[in-house]
């Protein structure tokens, strides 16, 4: 089974060196937001045998969704402490955007 995990909740600025999957520019990426829902497995399969052992990026409707593969990157999301990332705090974006 790969080894991912999603981050959530990037500011724009912080995305720019993130590699995306499907188109980046504004009417893509909208686009690119639906498309995810109807195909989100071969979306994601994408990057991750295009980028696998590094973080890519996916849109969704309505935000950037960052995709860290490999176990290195996966083993460092494990390690970080609460105070950088929470997943109460991250349901909590999610939920307020549903």
């Amino acid at each position: 089974m790969p080894q991912g995990s999603v981050v959530s909740k990037p500011c724009f600025s912080q995305l720019e060196g993130i590699p995306t999957v499907g188109s980046s520019g504004f009417w893509g990426s909208f686009w690119g937001g639906y498309h995810f829902v109807k195909h989100a497995r071969e979306v994601v399969k994408e990057g991750y045998d295009k980028y696998h052992g590094r973080a890519f990026k996916v849109r969704m409707p309505y935000r950037w969704v960052i995709i860290a593969t490999g176990p290195d990157l996966v083993n460092d999301i494990k390690r970080a402490p609460d105070d950088m990332m929470s997943f109460d705090e991250a349901v909590n974006d999610v939920s307020a955007q549903v």
